[in-house]
């Protein structure tokens, strides 16, 4: 069985790996939200959207191959929503600028 401490170490070696400041960004993200949820006492300031981004990602972290079909259409629905949500954003952002 794997230590505490191995694993420790092998997220750090990973880590160590990415040069890409936004996905170490989001991997700091991940880790603090996961931390959070998972403290004896942090857990509860977590949002409920905080709870679902935790939710999805162990649900995806635990699918197996013969799922991959679902997993598209997550990532076809998610990509269509920030899509919109981007497209919003924009919208609102120039209708300031005017």
């Amino acid at each position: 069985m794997i230590r505490v401490n191995e694993i420790r170490q092998g997220i750090a070696d990973e880590v160590k790996g990415i040069r890409n400041k936004i996905i170490l960004n989001k991997v700091l993200e991940t880790a603090s939200l996961f931390r959070r949820a998972y403290s004896n006492t942090e857990y509860k300031t977590l949002t409920d959207a905080e709870w679902r981004k935790v939710q999805i990602i162990n649900d995806v972290i635990s699918c197996n191959n013969s799922k991959l079909k679902e997993l598209r259409c997550v990532q076809a629905f998610t990509r269509n929503m920030l899509d919109e949500q981007c497209k919003r954003i924009m919208k609102e952002r120039d209708a300031k600028r005017a």
